[in-house]
């Protein structure tokens, strides 16, 4: 069943900068990590959620996840 889920618009215009990838050089990690969780099944999240709630339309988990892999304050041991 479709989920009814706020995308994320990382194309958006701002006042500045302009587009939000001006913000990140081509080769920043990030790019790798938004990519590697869109290859992810991120269903059984989604699955969470009911389908015509009422009030405000859930976040999609997939950038709760891309921030958190993505977090460069965590450091491996």
């Amino acid at each position: 069943m479709a989920r009814d889920f706020r995308r994320p618009e990382r194309r958006q215009g701002f006042l500045l900068p302009p587009d939000m990838q001006d913000w990140l050089p081509q080769d920043d990690i990030v790019h790798l990590v938004l990519d590697a969780v869109s290859l992810m099944d991120l269903s059984a999240f989604e699955d969470e959620h009911k389908v015509g709630g009422v009030g405000h339309r859930y976040a999609a988990p997939a950038p709760r996840h891309t921030a958190g892999a993505s977090d460069r304050s965590v450091k491996p041991s």
